[in-house]
């Protein structure tokens, strides 16, 4: 059964645990491309695997590239940009330095 959401324009991201792995790539992701979710994005760290997934005109995801510099990039929020290989970092940035770049990029 397909769950219907309120816009193309929302966007789901998961960050997955080892065992939730499957279920993020198979019945939440047919859920999300079936109720015309406009992007989702699945995060696994303990692969250090993202994935971007964006809804085409046929109702279909494609999975969306990294820039050559790693970032992610949306039509969506075109002031966002994830750089990925911050992701993996160890320790991760804090959560000040976080609402701090957040707070940059959306004055721009």
């Amino acid at each position: 059964m397909a769950i219907e959401y309120p816009t193309t324009r929302t966007i789901f991201g998961k960050i997955v645990s080892p065992e939730r792995v499957e279920r993020g790539r198979g019945e939440k992701f047919t859920n999300y491309e079936q109720g015309g979710v406009g992007e989702y994005w699945l995060i696994d760290p303990t692969r250090r695997e993202p994935r971007f997934y964006r809804l085409n005109d046929d109702g279909m995801y494609l999975p969306i590239d990294l820039d050559n510099d790693g970032n992610y990039l949306t039509p969506l929020l075109p002031r966002l940009k994830i750089h990925v290989p911050t992701l993996w970092q160890h320790p991760l940035p804090s959560r000040i330095d976080i609402v701090q770049t957040l707070q940059e990029m959306l004055s721009k």
